[in-house]
């Protein structure tokens, strides 16, 4: 009889145990998995109660364009960048568009939050994936 019962409590132990792995599968996107590499969309309201459309393109070459669109006009501007996923920053170069060079200007920008779908950059904004 006691044998029985330790064989149902080492038994019900391995089961719990199991279970518990089974549970903490890996459901949550991989940190890894997820990349700035796309087009990025937000619609903002202006000071005057319209709507503004950034778009925030980063291509894989470290390079990227911003497109602003508003009611009736739009501006586009090429840029550069470097992420920095562990310290999640971003560091954005701008372009001179009189000499096709990119200027020593630079901003560094603290990206808060870069999911699948969103990328939240503090002073930008958040932005959907398109």
């Amino acid at each position: 009889m006691k044998k029985n019962l330790l064989k149902w409590i080492g038994a019900l132990l391995i089961a719990i145990v199991s279970l518990g792995f089974v549970s903490c599968g890996d459901d949550d996107e991989k940190e890894d998995d997820v990349s700035i590499i796309g087009t990025w969309c937000s619609v903002l309201k202006d000071e005057r109660g319209g709507t503004v459309q950034a778009i925030l393109i980063f291509n894989e070459d470290g390079t990227g364009t911003r497109k602003i669109r508003f009611s009736n006009e739009s501006d586009v501007r090429k840029f550069k960048y470097i992420f920095d996923k562990r310290a999640m920053t971003l560091q954005f170069m701008s372009w001179n568009d009189d000499d096709n060079d990119y200027s020593y200007k630079s901003e560094l920008l603290d990206v808060k939050s870069l999911t699948s779908t969103t990328l939240v950059i503090e002073e930008l904004g958040t932005y959907y994936r398109r």
